[in-house]
């Protein structure tokens, strides 16, 4: 079993309080003795991971983050020596494929239970197909045959039956994702369109097919829907038949597809999306990127140089494949110099400068603790940083409190703690900006009060050799308790902190 190590370590960038996201990435490695490589194609809405390793043949693999990268088991009756899993769910089960050959030959849709592989049924005459998508109820999509032969599949109940056509006649080609509550999507055809080929949506709850459209102002009549959230956004490939200029969207009911390619790169394919609307994909060079809800990076610029990962080296249809609920990612790039599948994983920080009052010597390495409390002042992370360059500091939130109300304070040894945050915490994490924490608090309970002027008094005089030395007392930090300790003490007497 191979357990991923960090390759990255976080970097603080500046910026608002909505700030750009920031990730550590992490190698899928290989799941097999004597592969080569490896690709992520898809992650649960918790964060499992699934793919495949390569080498001699290919198996189906999985990530998860308590028991790292694991092979899923090929069938062997019948035989299928070159397998890859394609999703997911929250369970671990997963929905793929199966063939004799690394071209697909002889393909056969499989879902792993319990990393137990069971061939899925095809429609009677039908001899080839795969497993695309599985939501949390075990429902299966994808579809069987190939190219103009290729029909839209979904397994329920351990019956398969075509996709259900719209009302206009449009039938599936694939089913390639459903959610949790039962939306289907993919892509189609229409007699009436010949040159096009059709995003489709269909409904389990309603029974409904229609279309989604495509980006019209671009004069696009194609369109491909890869992905769909738990909350319903859909996301996918938008173009113009016969001409190309593909181009990656994301669709709501209430918005209709909006493009969402990073600034300047006009072409890609979205391939993922969580409820959040966060949208990952693939640029038409194969640089994975994402898009936050507000603007769109490429996955190259959100992890620090000098990793070894490049997403530039191979083009790359799954640069950036899935997205789960808390924003993690999979998909696939170079590291090194070999395909390899990673996950990333979003960092939530905490930033801004602190400055302790009346201290001379430099702040650099001096220990501050934070606290973020929620709205009813409940504890909900604590720890200690040091200060960096300049009076920066930095932690990262707990990926559980992302999305929720609550108040960050900041506290130095002897200096009153302060609130520098109340609101959101959003999953891109916090800029405070700048605030000074007020000196002479010598026994830390948060209010310099007579116990902190009892401790000036009985250390005055004192240096580090001194019997009675207390460092807490020292508060200019010149090594001696003198006037200009009781002075600031006596300047900032009876004040309480946040």
């Amino acid at each position: 079993m191979y357990r991923p190590h960090i390759l990255s370590l976080l970097v603080v960038l500046a910026g608002a309080a909505q700030a750009t996201p920031q990730y550590q990435i992490y190698d899928l490695g290989v799941a097999r003795s004597g592969d080569t490589s490896s690709n992520g194609r898809g992650i649960s809405s918790n964060g499992i991971v699934v793919g495949r390793t390569s080498g001699t043949g290919s198996s189906a693999m999985k990530w998860t983050s308590t028991g790292g990268t694991f092979p899923l088991a090929n069938p062997t009756s019948p035989a299928r020596a070159f397998c890859v899993g394609n999703g997911v769910n929250s369970s671990g089960n997963v929905a793929g494929s199966g063939a004799t050959t690394i071209f697909g030959s002889s393909m056969l849709p499989i879902v792993w239970s319990s990393g137990v592989p069971t061939f899925l049924p095809l429609p009677a005459g039908e001899f080839s197909g795969t497993g695309w998508g599985i939501n949390n109820a075990g429902v299966v999509v994808g579809s069987c045959n190939s190219g103009t032969d290729e029909k839209g599949l979904i397994w329920q109940n351990g019956a398969v039956s075509l996709l259900p056509p719209s009302a206009g006649g449009q039938t599936w080609l694939t089913g390639y994702a459903i959610s949790g509550s039962g939306i289907v999507v993919g892509q189609g055809k229409d007699p009436a369109q010949p040159n096009s080929t059709i995003g489709m949506r269909h409904d389990l709850a309603t029974g409904i097919t229609a279309s989604i459209g495509a980006l019209t102002a671009f004069n696009h009549n194609s369109a491909i829907a890869h992905g769909v959230s738990e909350a319903g956004h859909i996301v996918g490939t938008s173009w113009r038949g016969g001409v190309g200029d593909f181009r990656p969207f994301i669709w709501t009911p209430a918005g209709g597809m909006v493009q969402v390619a990073p600034a300047g790169i006009g072409g890609g394919r979205a391939l993922g999306v969580n409820s959040a609307g966060w949208v990952v994909g693939v640029t038409d060079d194969g640089q994975a990127f994402l898009f936050d809800g507000v603007s769109s990076y490429l996955m190259s610029s959100l992890i620090p140089a000098g990793t070894g990962w490049n997403f530039a080296a191979i083009t790359n249809y799954w640069g950036a494949a899935g997205i789960s609920e808390d924003g993690t990612i999979t998909g696939t790039a170079v590291l090194n110099g070999t395909t390899r599948g990673y996950v990333a994983i979003l960092q939530s920080p905490v930033s801004g400068t602190v400055n302790l009052l009346e201290y001379n010597p430099t702040q650099l390495g001096l220990p501050v603790s934070f606290e973020v409390r929620g709205l009813d002042n409940s504890l909900l992370q604590s720890g200690t940083v040091a200060i960096g360059a300049g009076g920066t500091i930095t932690f990262n939130l707990l990926p559980s409190l992302r999305g929720q109300n609550g108040k960050v304070f900041v506290r130095a040894s002897h200096w009153l703690r302060k609130q520098v945050y109340s609101g959101v915490f959003s999953p891109a994490g916090i800029q405070f900006g700048s605030v000074s924490l007020t000196n002479g608090d010598s026994n830390a309970d948060n209010v310099i009060d007579l116990t902190d002027y009892t401790t000036i008094v009985v250390t005055f005089n004192a240096v580090p050799s001194s019997g009675n030395w207390d460092p807490s007392a020292d508060l200019n930090g010149d090594g001696v308790v003198d006037l200009s300790d009781y002075t600031t003490l006596v300047t900032n007497f009876n004040l309480a902190g946040d």
